[in-house]
């Protein structure tokens, strides 16, 4: 079994079901917020990083993953008949088991020291999911808050490593295919992003100072922005369209993108910590943030890797839609942070409500589109066999 074929469409299915559970029927139950997180996070998240990761772990344990991860996202759309102890056991489980055989991966794709990030953060994802649950069981004050966003850190941390990697890489070769020369190495740029990122995000989740939380995720967004953005928009301008296309797939293109999306948004955030926004307005700026840095770059991975393992084209017009239906997303779940406070109004509010739920369409929309391409036939004419990720690290 691969874990591609078995992991993207539950991935995808769940993130299809969840939003609109947690939207529109306030489930597992109203004012659980943190629960939302906390799935997106160990629910559609590692699913994903599980399908493009796991390649060389056999059946057995591949399916007894899978039967964790269903059972513990069981007890999140039915909390009320699950106590929190078993259903705080169970999640634990599923993320224990994601953490050993994703770490073991990784440890065998170590070859260089800068690689060594990779199973701290397999390791940070079950420290995360036990500070989040000793939290809900009352054992550690604010632990929910603290574990959830500390989550989050890891996954951004994750995408922004990963894909910055695979980006530079893809918008380096594009370049010296075109004539120009490699880009020179930014050895330090990776790892002051993720520790920021880390850091930022662990010091709003555990609210000991704002400016713990302003300084690092402005510096993680700032550094993102100018890492990817000027030598996408170089390449743009030199190379035909065509050409770029072929070069530089249109999955890896949105994958760069994002990066910078994400750095815009984390320095808007900082910013706004400053200035002591309402909560709401961080939150706001957040989601502008995590839905295209989640959602682009793992609907992006998905079908590239897909495509990769299966022998298919890219699925080109399908992910260019995905993408554009995640941006009206994030614009519309997190556009009114950006409101000056002298248009706050109970009209406004109600506008607001109206756009959350009308950006949980637009996601569902984005997922089943990217689940029909995955699951239909695109064979690639160009290639006679499929390649195979062999979990060796970029």
């Amino acid at each position: 079994m691969k874990p591609h074929r078995l992991f993207f469409p539950l991935a995808l299915v769940y993130a299809a079901l969840a939003i609109p559970l947690w939207t529109w029927f306030e489930r597992p139950l109203p004012g659980l917020g943190l629960w939302h997180v906390h799935e997106m996070v160990f629910g559609y998240s590692l699913a994903v990083i599980a399908g493009f990761l796991l390649t060389r772990d056999r059946s057995p344990a591949l399916v007894t993953l899978a039967l964790f991860w269903i059972a513990a996202r069981a007890t999140y759309i039915t909390p009320e008949l699950i106590g929190p102890l078993t259903r705080g056991a169970v999640s634990l489980t599923s993320t224990g088991v994601f953490a050993a055989l994703a770490g073991r991966t990784f440890l065998r794709g170590v070859k260089r020291v800068k690689n060594g990030l990779f199973p701290i953060v397999m390791g940070g994802f079950f420290l995360s999911e036990l500070i989040f649950q000793l939290g809900e069981w009352r054992y550690l004050a604010h632990g929910s808050r603290l574990g959830a966003y500390l989550s989050l850190g890891l996954v951004l941390t994750l995408i922004v490593t990963m894909g910055g990697r695979i980006a530079m890489a893809a918008i380096s070769g594009a370049w010296q295919k075109s004539g120009g020369e490699r880009f020179p190495s930014t050895p330090f740029g990776e790892p002051i992003i993720a520790v920021s990122i880390l850091t930022g995000f662990t010091a709003y989740g555990s609210s000991v100072s704002t400016w713990l939380a302003a300084v690092p995720l402005g510096l993680a967004g700032g550094l993102l922005i100018f890492r990817l953005l000027p030598r996408l928009v170089r390449l743009n301008a030199i190379m035909p369209l065509n050409r770029r296309l072929k070069l530089f797939p249109m999955s890896l293109r949105l994958v760069a993108l994002t990066q910078s999306v994400i750095g815009i948004a984390l320095v808007l955030s900082g910013l706004a910590l400053v200035c002591e926004a309402p909560g709401n307005t961080i939150t706001d700026l957040l989601h502008i943030a995590l839905i295209p840095g989640i959602g682009v770059s793992t609907l992006a991975m998905i079908l590239r890797t897909d495509g990769q393992r299966s022998g298919k084209a890219e699925h080109v017009r399908p992910l260019v839609t995905a993408a554009l239906l995640i941006a009206a997303t994030a614009l519309l779940r997190g556009g009114f942070g950006m409101l000056p406070a002298s248009l706050i109004s109970p009209t406004t509010a109600d506008l607001r409500l109206t756009a959350i739920a009308t950006a949980s369409l637009t996601w569902v929309a984005a997922v089943l589109i990217i689940l029909w391409a995955i699951l239909s036939p695109n064979p690639d004419p160009n290639r006679r066999t499929p390649t195979t990720n062999d979990g060796s690290l970029p």
